[in-house]
């Protein structure tokens, strides 16, 4: 594989950054930490490729699941990875990126908050010859890398299966993220189109948690003592799904029609029941260990497309697949067995022994 300029440099000093080291341990120094909220993963090796990651937070488990298994794929090409939560604050996030450009990080990855608002931060990174990887989020810059899923496609099928299954009437609530985030954006326009286009007659209140799992469980409570009449609930992200499902066990409302996203395995038992129609499996580890493999074959020289496709499937239990059938609307599902399958499998999904022209679907 080829070893870009920046790859060269770093192997060339690799012997004195050793060096360095040994007589920082001897003469009884310690260097500085990492700030709140951030950790190291892979294999920690002086002189080999860094990347770091703006995280928008790390408290949802979609989030620390990443995480989790950018260490483990981390160690396994050789690289360096250190992982720093901005909080939800696109301040803070900022702020993480000049402090990566700073360090002269081979690879920058970032959960953009705000694409619009990351843009020139991330412009700034390439014009100091680092790789950017913007993850789950199209940022119109200056030679990055956008790492995407079909969210259009997927949240138009989300209203359809949801629209169907309530005869076309009701009240929905909608919980996105927070307002500026691609992929929150992506889904909850092609969610509120689809019932506008398609489900005239369903009415979707649409409330943003900033990502935040207690927000979410709040919103739902709030929404459901305001409109007890409410019919369904969509979620953009499985983290703010499971804490709206448990406000719903809470008031004794499970079972009321719910689709959602993200394929965490904690969710599949209410799939397996029925208490949530269907997911999509995107999978957080595979999220975590995707974008990392595709952080360090840049490090590595490896040359990319501009925007790449992570592959994801609709979950949904037989039951619920038949009954959608039944109605009209045929789609090409997984059971819940086979996302765990597919959910684990990362480690071999993304290997280093795969080509590059595996790390993207069309």
């Amino acid at each position: 594989m080829a070893v870009n300029r920046r790859g060269l440099m770093r192997a060339a000093g690799a012997a004195l950054a050793a060096t360095v080291l040994l007589t920082g341990v001897a003469c009884g120094s310690s260097g500085g930490g990492e700030a709140s909220g951030g950790s190291e993963g892979g294999a920690n090796t002086p002189g080999a490729p860094s990347i770091g990651v703006a995280e928008i937070n790390l408290s949802l488990p979609f989030f620390v699941e990443m995480r989790d298994a950018s260490d483990k794929i981390a160690a396994d090409y050789g690289v360096n990875v250190t992982w720093q939560s901005a909080d939800g604050s696109l301040e803070k996030e900022i702020s993480i990126v000049e402090d990566f450009i700073a360090q002269d990080k081979d690879v920058i990855m970032i959960d953009p908050l705000n694409a619009k608002a990351l843009a020139p931060v991330v412009n700034k990174a390439r014009k100091a010859g680092i790789e950017v990887i913007t993850m789950g989020n199209k940022v119109e810059g200056e030679g990055n890398h956008n790492t995407l899923y079909p969210d259009h496609d997927n949240w138009v099928l989300n209203a359809r299966i949801l629209g169907t299954t309530l005869g076309g009437k009701g009240k929905v609530l909608l919980l996105i993220g927070s307002v500026g985030n691609y992929v929150s954006d992506t889904r909850q326009k092609a969610f509120e189109q689809t019932m506008k286009e398609e489900f005239p007659n369903i009415q979707v209140i649409t409330q943003p948690t900033n990502f935040d799992s207690s927000t979410a469980a709040n919103v739902t409570q709030t929404v459901l003592t305001n409109h007890p009449d409410l019919a369904g609930i969509a979620s953009i992200s499985d983290g703010l799904t499971l804490p709206a499902l448990k406000v719903l066990q809470a008031r004794d409302k499970l079972g009321m029609p719910f689709v959602t996203n993200d394929g965490d395995p904690k969710v599949y038992p209410y799939l397996e029941k029925g208490q949530v129609l269907n997911d999509v499996l995107t999978g957080s580890h595979r999220v975590g260990a995707w974008n990392t493999a595709v952080g360090a074959r840049l490090a590595k020289g490896s040359d990319f497309p501009t925007d790449l496709f992570m592959p994801t499937y609709v979950v949904a239990s037989e039951q619920v697949s038949k009954r959608l059938s039944d109605a009209g609307l045929d789609v090409e599902t997984v059971t819940p067995d086979r996302a765990r399958q597919l959910a684990q499998s990362y480690p071999s999904e993304f290997a280093p022994s795969k080509p590059d022209k595996a790390m993207s679907v069309e």
